[in-house]
């Protein structure tokens, strides 16, 4: 909570316990999303998601439909000939893949989207 509450619609997740793995802590995430959606059900059907740090700077029009969301490219690239801890989890949970395309915020998605992955996140971590 801070003292833009008032200006800003904001919900405040309850925080969350560490989860299996004590290597990753960014649970919050998903844990957050998935209250945010079950506590407020937001009536929009296009949400964008992003962190503390991020700043929008200049106005843009962004059109997403269910199914076919976008993001901001991510700053790391998979490597399929490595074998460091993103492409183990790749490999993992993403059998079979030929490409990757690995993503970060903004990510704007519709709502109907948005729910279904917070429960497969946390099930997979």
């Amino acid at each position: 909570p801070d003292n833009l509450m008032d200006e800003v619609p904001t919900h405040v997740a309850p925080p969350v316990a560490r989860r299996t793995d004590p290597a990753y802590t960014p649970y919050n995430k998903p844990s957050a999303v998935d209250h945010w959606l079950r506590h407020t059900h937001p009536k929009e059907d296009i949400v964008m998601i992003v962190d503390p740090d991020c700043m929008i700077v200049h106005k843009f029009d962004a059109e997403v439909e269910e199914g076919s969301p976008i993001a901001q490219q991510a700053f790391y690239q998979f490597d399929f000939d490595k074998n460091d801890e993103p492409m183990q989890i790749a490999r993992r949970y993403c059998q079979g893949c030929t490409f990757l395309d690995p993503i970060a915020v903004p990510i704007i998605i519709h709502r109907n989207d948005l729910s279904r992955i917070p429960p497969l996140w946390l099930s997979k971590t």
